[in-house]
């Protein structure tokens, strides 16, 4: 063996080399392609050997096998790549073929390797050099159909359908979220199974504040809860709180807020009056020094002497036809009102007084002109194109009344007074003109302080509303019982209430207290039975109060029979209670049934067709789950002309179950 060594060596230390021949071919053993050959270049073989190089992963397999047949043959390998030649002495095999592996090689690199064959007697020989790029198949292209390594794994995440033989490089398929922007991202995963999340930025802190449900990635945006009172009209309304805790001190009535958040009553007489309103004074509007302020009558009204003067009286009359006149600040201004019952009336030119108005206490107003009804041959209106008159009465003085532009009668016309001048036509005449007063003079336009009153001529009744009385859980309808006398009060009073043209459904009338005290007021309370939401409520109440007492002078047991015509109810405790509605009122505390949840409207319009002719619209508004019940107003005026274009006019927009009807709209 070492006789072997020694003859390698001296051969490869000369560099002995030998012509190689063409005596090598590839061949398919056991489906594997090897190249048989009888090359070599040292010696010679007659039938030859084989060879195969075979990559697996980064690993590269040498085999040669020698198919002469030799007494104790030995097999070494012999490395000439990169033109540094090596003997691998440690690698010589016994036996007929060598198999070695080379470790860690790079794909797509080139090595060289032969092998020496040596046998007993001392023959021997050498292979060529067969060079290989790491990673191919060896002699492939000699052998028949290539063969393409790859996957060849079908359920593996690089599967390679071209693949014929499989290389070891297959990848398990891991599914998941690949998008690296979704919420759910899988850094893992090689294959996206359509699972991904987007991010929904917000607070994900469900203690939080402003906790968002539908948020899934945190934007840290969350805030703290902070308790206290969030309600803006309240005493002690917190500016840094976020969340109510039903602490708030809201005040109502007459209450205020002190400097320490707490209530202030501001009624030290409990008579309802706050105390920044109670004044005395003259009550007495037709005397000289009535006192508009004053609550209180304190006895000091002063009357003088007047010449005899007969007011105009006003009994309006529904003719089915009228005209507005509007009353602008300009004219009221110039008017110098004093008295704040002083009012305007529109006369024709027989006397017939067709529209009256208080002209106090506003800034500008309106007045209804009645127009004669042709249905009777009763005149009870003004007729067409018939020229009006004007007056005011203040106090116990009348005026007539100048306008500018002289003003003629046209029905469903709207049109402004203009106001020119004033000239006192006659003054009151003295005498008692309290009509609930005992010796009442029917003659007397200014009152000469000589009224004489019976207990039932001091009451009054006033301040009607609708409101939700705890103690019995039902809607009441309230009024007050005014005493107007100084001198006495009115003792254990019982009540009957009757209404006039109501479709209220009324109980029992109860009071606050047993007396009405003199310049006081007793409240009393009346169940209403009805459901609210079934009908809509009149504006205004008429009817009368049955009182039935004595008076604490004369101790005379009287019932007295206090009259009242259209006045004021005050509604608003009647409305909408649910938060969440369009019309939600933070008075309301009986529910009418008409919270608007999804208001809507829409309008119909029907342009004119010719350029002489004028277009309509209907509005349909919507809202609650009874639409169709609905009471809809609106407070605006649109333009329209008449069917024959000589005229144009203003008018109310009505609506009717949700409907409005617009006519004579010019285009556009």
């Amino acid at each position: 063996m070492k006789r072997y060594l020694l003859y390698t060596f001296i051969f490869t230390l000369f560099g002995f080399t030998q012509n190689l021949s063409a005596q090598s071919e590839c061949t398919e053993v056991d489906g594997t392609c090897v190249e048989e050959s009888k090359d070599t270049q040292i010696g010679t073989l007659n039938n030859g050997y084989r060879v195969n190089f075979t990559t697996v992963g980064n690993d590269v397999t040498i085999s040669f096998e020698l198919l002469d047949i030799f007494v104790d043959p030995r097999l070494l390998l012999w490395n000439n790549t990169n033109s540094q030649f090596a003997e691998l002495l440690d690698d010589i095999t016994e036996g007929q073929k060598l198999t070695y592996t080379l470790k860690n090689q790079v794909n797509g690199s080139t090595i060289s390797f032969a092998c020496k064959f040596m046998w007993e007697g001392g023959g021997e020989a050498v292979t060529k050099y067969f060079d290989y790029v790491v990673g191919s198949v060896f002699c492939e292209s000699l052998c028949g159909e290539p063969t393409v390594l790859g996957c060849t794994d079908a359920s593996a995440f690089n599967y390679d359908p071209s693949a014929t033989s499989d290389d070891g490089s297959c990848i398990d398929v891991v599914s998941g979220c690949t998008d690296n922007a979704a919420f759910n991202y899988n850094s893992f995963a090689n294959t996206d199974d359509g699972s991904c999340v987007d991010k929904v930025m917000g607070c994900t802190d469900v203690n939080a504040f402003n906790y968002d449900a539908s948020a899934n990635t945190d934007d840290g945006s969350c805030e703290a809860i902070v308790l206290g009172c969030i309600n803006t009209l309240a005493c002690n309304y917190d500016a840094s709180a976020n969340t109510n805790n039903d602490t708030c001190i809201v005040p109502t009535g007459c209450e205020s807020c002190s400097a320490e958040n707490t209530i202030l009553v501001n009624d030290a007489d409990g008579d309802g009056v706050c105390d920044a309103d109670e004044a005395s004074g003259c009550t007495r509007p037709n005397a000289d020094n009535y006192n508009p302020s004053a609550y209180e009558d304190d006895g000091s009204c002063v009357y003088n002497g007047a010449t005899p003067c007969l007011r105009p009286n006003f009994t309006p009359t529904n003719t089915g036809s009228n005209m507005t006149l509007i009353l602008t600040s300009d004219l009221i201004t110039n008017l110098e009102i004093s008295n704040r019952a002083s009012y305007m009336v529109a006369l024709t030119s027989t006397g017939l007084v067709v529209g009256s108005e208080v002209v106090a206490g506003v800034n500008q107003t309106s007045m209804a002109i009645w127009g004669n009804d042709d249905t009777n041959s009763d005149i009870d209106g003004a007729i067409e194109g018939e020229l009006l008159s004007f007056q005011l009465i203040e106090g116990g003085d009348l005026y007539d009344l100048e306008m500018v532009n002289p003003v003629n009668y046209s029905t469903n016309n709207i049109s402004p007074a203009l106001f020119k001048s004033k000239t006192l036509n006659c003054s009151g005449v003295l005498g008692c003109n309290d009509p609930m007063a005992d010796n009442y003079d029917t003659s007397a336009t200014l009152d000469d302080g000589s009224c004489e009153y019976s207990p039932c001529a001091a009451l009054v009744a006033a301040d009607f509303a609708v409101e939700y009385d705890l103690d019995s859980a039902r809607a009441v309808l309230t009024c007050k019982i005014k005493n107007t006398l100084s001198e006495q009060s009115f003792l254990s009073p019982k009540y009957q209430l009757v209404l006039f043209s109501s479709t209220f459904e009324l109980g029992s009338a109860y009071s606050s207290g047993a007396k009405i005290d003199s310049n006081g007021f007793q409240s009393i309370y009346v169940p209403i039975y009805n459901d609210l939401s079934d009908y809509s409520i009149a504006d205004s109440l008429s009817g009368y109060v049955s009182v039935t007492g004595s008076g604490a002078i004369d101790k005379e047991t009287v019932t007295c029979e206090v009259n009242f015509a259209n006045l004021f109810l005050d509604t608003k405790q009647v409305g909408c209670t649910d938060p969440l509605a369009h019309n939600y009122s933070e008075f309301a505390k009986i529910d009418n049934g008409r919270c608007i949840e999804a208001f809507s409207v829409t309008i119909d319009k029907q342009d004119p067709t010719c350029s002489y002719d004028y277009g309509s619209a209907i509005i349909h508004v919507t809202g609650d789950s009874r639409s169709i019940r609905s009471d809809f107003t609106s407070d605006s005026l649109y333009d329209w002309h008449d069917p024959s274009g000589a005229t144009h006019m203003q008018e109310a927009i009505v609506f009717n179950n949700g409907y409005a009807t617009l006519d004579g709209l010019d285009a556009g």
